[in-house]
């Protein structure tokens, strides 16, 4: 930026010549230190400069349908792990006039994974004792759909009930779920005594959560699954097609935006 001393003693040397194209930032030649100078910070902006950052799609989504024109396009980089978004809002017109354009007015989007979705993928094939896991899904009860409610409430007093009890055998039945069998020594009036006992296990688990920040909520099915190790039961849950529910989440994303903007994101870098 030239100081105003500055300008005002430019402006007073022999033979400035202010240039103002149309469309362009206008600039000042001095024919006497042959030089070009920038007057953009004097005059009415000529064009939108702008990159703006969103953070969930729903942002994204107001932020095109606020500034797009007919010529917007929206770039969608997709890959295995997320995708980036970049609407080129004053982009190039198209044919035949193939009228020229800044590109100088961008919003981006990138799908940062929900908080959800990470602790839900760090105890994938995690194993866990029976209080763990009976802790993991209390503290994560609210992205359940599958044992919901009652029945989730009573899986959690079940293996909390049991914390005790040490274990024989885990078995797969026919339907896919497992049935525990155990030991536990039960006291009463000082007297004790053994007692043998099954725990039915669920076969599957399933958790509704949006795996991008903004995204829709995806269905998640997980396969429970136990085994007994020294009397201790241990319990892990094993996602189905992980990777294909990343995929399907980018693709659900893509939707979003295609719906909410009316603009089809183009696959590929901008």
């Amino acid at each position: 930026m030239i100081p105003k001393e500055t300008l005002d003693t430019i402006l007073a040397l022999a033979n400035p010549v202010i240039q103002q194209p149309t469309g362009a930032v206008p600039f000042v030649v001095i024919p006497q230190a042959q030089k070009v100078e920038s007057l953009e910070d004097y005059f009415p902006p000529s064009r939108i400069k702008r990159t703006v950052m969103l953070l969930e799609a729903g942002s994204f989504i107001e932020y095109v349908k606020r500034f797009k024109t007919s010529d917007t396009l929206i770039f969608a980089n997709v890959s295995e792990t997320g995708a980036r978004f970049t609407a080129m809002l004053d982009y190039h017109g198209p044919a035949p006039e193939l009228k020229p354009a800044y590109c100088s007015h961008v919003a981006t989007f990138e799908a940062i994974e929900t908080p959800e979705w990470k602790i839900w993928k760090a105890a994938n094939r995690k194993t866990m004792n029976q209080v763990e896991f009976a802790t993991f899904l209390e503290d994560n009860q609210s992205v359940f759909v599958e044992p919901t409610g009652a029945a989730l409430l009573e899986l959690v007093r079940t293996l909390h009930g049991h914390r005790n009890a040490r274990f024989n055998t885990s078995l797969r039945l026919d339907n896919g779920s497992y049935s525990v069998s155990y030991d536990e020594e039960v006291v009463v009036k000082g007297s004790s005594s053994t007692v043998g006992g099954t725990m039915d296990l669920p076969p599957m688990i399933e958790a509704g959560l949006a795996v991008f920040q903004g995204a829709d909520k995806y269905k998640v099915a997980a396969r429970l699954k136990s085994r007994c190790e020294d009397r201790r039961l241990v319990l892990f849950y094993e996602t189905v097609a992980l990777h294909q529910i990343v995929r399907e989440s980018i693709m659900l994303l893509v939707k979003q935006i295609a719906d909410g903007t009316e603009i089809v994101p183009m696959l590929g870098n901008a």
